[in-house]
């Protein structure tokens, strides 16, 4: 038991001194990422850009501008023809990531995925709640529950009295365009957050790889030995400091 610890010392020092260096790395990469998405504002280009594209998936081509001017209106509470106006300049750069939102924009567009869909799920209860000043929105949101839109429509355009039975069948229906509203919202949610995260991930590992090249250029390896250090070192230096204090729980053990 005692020589087996005692090689499981010497592997972990081995590792360390490679993956000690490369936590080193990992940390300096994170802090590049995280001060180039805070200087370009990425969040906030990334929220425009999935909302955007989401929209128009969801509209299937029909109707998007207006109901994203809507929803836009209501979510960063700005005038209507700026909402429309910002709803076609998102549309138009759809094709890349160069577009950067207004400054009255960025402020709900640069939040995290979470509060950002919580934004957008209080502004789509306000236009379920007045589909009649908000028609476009409610036309999509409504999409596929054409007889609850009907019914809610007519309720809502009649003043029907709380208790009729009518009303409370028109309130019924709304309750289940609210539930198809928050599944989509779910997923959106799911879906941008997760392509978030990937994008950091990957941002983190080309920088981790560029800096581990730089590293290693000056050392005396071949040119391709430096890029394979450099692909693996990328991949594994954000978790290297994990996996540094895994090591070095294993390096103190007694035997």
């Amino acid at each position: 038991m005692g020589d087996v610890l005692a090689d499981l010392q010497l592997l972990s020092g081995k590792l360390l001194s490679f993956l000690v260096p490369l936590a080193a790395v990992g940390a300096l990469a994170m802090a590049f990422v995280e001060a180039a998405k805070k200087l370009r504002d990425t969040r906030a280009r990334h929220n425009a850009r999935r909302f955007t594209v989401w929209m128009h998936r969801w509209a299937r081509g029909n109707n998007a501008v207006p109901a994203m001017g809507d929803w836009i209106e209501l979510a960063m509470a700005i005038p209507s023809t700026d909402a429309q106006r910002l709803a076609t300049e998102l549309t138009a750069a759809t094709s890349g990531w160069g577009y950067l939102p207004p400054p009255e924009a960025r402020a709900v567009f640069g939040m995290d995925t979470s509060q950002f869909v919580a934004i957008l799920s209080e502004s789509a209860d306000i236009a379920m709640a007045q589909p009649l000043r908000y028609p476009a929105l409610f036309e999509l949101l409504a999409d596929g529950s054409s007889v609850d839109a009907r019914a809610w429509l007519q309720a809502a355009s009649t003043n029907a009295d709380t208790n009729d039975a009518s009303y409370r069948a028109a309130g019924q229906a709304l309750g289940r365009i609210r539930q198809q509203v928050k599944r989509r919202l779910d997923a959106f949610e799911a879906e941008t957050g997760a392509r978030w995260a990937s994008l950091n991930q990957s941002w983190s590992n080309a920088l981790g790889a560029c800096l581990m090249a730089l590293l290693l250029v000056r050392s005396q390896r071949s040119p391709g030995e430096v890029m394979i250090l450099s692909v693996v070192g990328g991949i594994l230096a954000p978790v290297a400091k994990d996996l540094v204090s895994a090591l070095k729980s294993v390096g103190g053990a007694k035997g």
